[in-house]
């Protein structure tokens, strides 16, 4: 306690005194003092008065903390039998002092926090709830996180948090090929032309269980079944196969998706190479300047190389013919004066 002014003098004016007070290191609790007026009188005499002084401090008040949540309320979507959805955070701040003690737990063993408990004063604490797919059903599910905090003014607090899982999509799977068609060939009585290879794969959704199969006695395939993504090897045989073109169809099923076809072609060539000839015969002309006839061959109908002229005779024969070819021919009469006929009709051999 202090007093001013601390000294002074009077005659028949009234001085004033301020008392003032300062609480810096003083517990809680009643405090007392004097405030004492000495005056000096006659001869020296000194008249003393006391003013006694109280002084009462009270106790201060703790800040009493609370719990503040943000969001209120969560919510989570994902797909039965997929990936769980990502986790969502929240804020627990302590917004009126002191120190919150908290935890928290969930009715629902599909979800989970970290952490489940802390201490807070003025920071933020950052909560994850995470979710758990494992063993759901398609359908929504509710739970509740409950926030607890021992003397906080709004303990418990209570968030609300759905969950919808939809359905997993139906598989679909769908056949894919590497070629749409296989062309072998190779020599009667020769060696057998190389193996070729076939990729099957699931451009699709699921589970692709596939088999092939395949109309020619000639075609090997292997193997003959699989699952998704595959290699096929087919092989064509000669044996027993003459000159000639054979044509082959391999089919590909899968339970669920739609088959797909591969044509294969096998030209079995002969095993002459220049051997090939083909003999014209043909009614003689009765007109009285017949001076003799030309043939024509080429290897497309109505189209010719240059033409023979082969004298007044009813039959020639073309040897060296290519094998695996096509011929056609015609013939025209030339009379004494140069004139050509019209042609014949064409006819045609083929070569093997």
């Amino acid at each position: 306690m202090t007093v001013s002014p601390s000294s002074g003098t009077i005659s028949t004016e009234r001085d004033q005194l301020t008392a003032s007070v300062d609480l810096t290191g003083l517990s809680a609790g009643n405090h007392s003092t004097n405030i004492v007026i000495a005056i000096t009188g006659l001869k020296g005499h000194r008249n003393l008065t006391l003013i006694p002084v109280t002084l009462t401090i009270t106790g201060t008040t703790s800040a009493t903390p609370s719990i503040s949540l943000t969001p209120t309320a969560l919510s989570f979507s994902g797909i039965a039998g997929g990936i769980a959805p990502a986790a969502q955070s929240m804020s627990l701040r302590n917004p009126t002092g002191g120190t919150l003690s908290w935890s928290m737990s969930s009715n629902a063993a599909w979800l989970s926090l970290a952490p489940a408990s802390g201490t807070t004063t003025t920071e933020s604490d950052s909560i994850s709830a995470g979710v758990n797919l494992t063993g759901l059903a398609a359908g929504t599910y509710t739970a509740a996180i409950t926030i607890s905090a021992t003397g906080a003014t709004n303990t418990p607090q209570v968030i609300p948090v759905s969950l919808t899982v939809s359905p997993a999509p139906t598989a679909s799977p769908v056949i894919g090929l590497s070629v749409s068609n296989m062309t072998f060939t190779g020599t009667a009585g020769g060696s057998n032309p190389a193996t070729q290879s076939l990729t099957i794969s699931n451009t699709g959704t699921g589970t692709l269980s596939w088999t092939v199969g395949d109309n020619a006695a000639w075609l090997t395939l292997s193997p003959t079944s699989g699952t998704n993504a595959g290699t096929v090897s087919a092989s064509a045989s000669l044996s027993g196969l003459a000159a000639g073109t054979y044509s082959g169809t391999i089919t590909v099923s899968a339970t669920g998706a739609t088959s797909k076809t591969i044509q294969v072609t096998l030209t079995v060539s002969s095993t002459t190479s220049t051997n090939g000839s083909a003999t014209l015969s043909w009614t003689a002309n009765t007109e009285s300047d017949l001076a003799g006839y030309k043939v024509y061959r080429g290897t497309q109908s109505g189209v010719y190389g240059t033409s023979i002229a082969v004298g007044n005779v009813t039959t020639y024969q073309f040897t060296n013919l290519a094998p695996n070819t096509t011929y056609f021919f015609s013939i025209t009469a030339l009379d004494t004066a140069g004139n050509e006929s019209v042609p014949s009709s064409e006819v045609s051999k083929s070569v093997y």
